[in-house]
C-alpha cells in the first residue's frame, strides 16, 4: 500500500516543480534603481557661460534619403592671445525641417583645449547632446533630436551652438576644426524622417 500511495505522489510532485518553475519564468525581472550622473559645473570665465557636455549617441539609421533636402554645417573662424578663450559659431545653410543629426568635430588639442558651450539654439538642445569622453584627443561627438518631431527650420548664418577653446599653444600656432565622420558619422533627418546629406566647411583656430 506504501508503495502504491508514493508511486502517486511522484506526478504530483512533478507536476508542483514544474509549476514553480513557470512562475519563476513568468515573474517580474527585479527593478534596478537608476544612476544618476552628476556633472561638475564650471566657473565662469570672461563672461562665458559655459556647459559641460556629457557623452551622448544614436546609431546610425538606414532611412530613405532626401537628397534635396541636403543642408551644409559652417563654422566660424576664431582666434584670441595665448592662454585667452576663443569661441566658434557652429552655423548653418539650408537648414530645413531637420529632428536629428549626429557627428564629430575635431582640432589640435594642442593648440586649443575645449572649455564648454554657450547660447544653445535649438529646442531640445543641452549638455547631455555632446560627449567629452575623447577630448584629449581633440574630438568630441554630438548628437541631437527634436523631441517634438515636428522638424527645425533656421535662416542661413543662423548659429546652432557655440563652442569655446582655451588657447594653450604659442602665438602664430593655429589648428583647424572641422566635422568628421569618425568615431560618430555625419548624419541627418527631416521631417518625413528620410536621410539628408550633411555637408560642412572647416574653419581655424589662431592664437595671435
Amino acid at each position: 500500500m506504501m508503495n502504491k500511495i508514493f508511486l502517486l505522489l511522484i506526478p504530483i510532485l512533478f507536476l508542483q516543480c514544474a509549476d514553480n518553475q513557470k512562475s519563476v519564468i513568468k515573474g517580474e525581472p527585479q527593478r534596478q534603481e537608476a544612476q544618476s550622473i552628476v556633472v561638475a559645473e564650471k566657473p565662469e570665465k570672461k563672461g562665458i557661460r559655459l556647459i559641460e557636455p556629457e557623452i551622448g549617441s544614436i546609431p546610425a539609421t538606414q532611412k530613405e534619403t532626401n537628397k534635396a533636402g541636403g543642408f551644409t554645417l559652417v563654422p566660424t573662424n576664431a582666434e584670441g592671445p595665448a592662454g585667452g578663450v576663443a569661441c566658434i559659431d557652429i552655423t548653418t545653410k539650408n537648414f530645413n525641417k531637420i529632428i536629428s543629426m549626429q557627428y564629430t568635430m575635431q582640432w589640435d588639442p594642442k593648440v586649443a583645449k575645449f572649455e564648454g558651450m554657450k547660447d544653445l539654439n535649438l529646442p531640445s538642445l543641452g549638455k547631455n547632446n555632446f560627449g567629452l569622453h575623447i577630448l584629449d584627443q581633440g574630438l568630441m561627438t554630438f548628437v541631437w533630436i527634436d523631441n517634438t518631431l515636428s522638424g527645425i527650420t533656421l535662416s542661413d548664418g543662423s548659429p546652432l551652438y557655440t563652442a569655446c577653446f582655451n588657447l594653450k599653444g604659442n602665438t602664430g600656432d593655429k589648428t583647424t576644426f572641422q566635422i568628421t565622420d569618425k568615431p560618430t558619422r555625419k548624419e541627418a533627418l527631416d521631417a518625413s524622417e528620410k536621410l539628408v546629406p550633411l555637408s560642412s566647411t572647416s574653419s581655424t583656430i589662431k592664437i595671435q
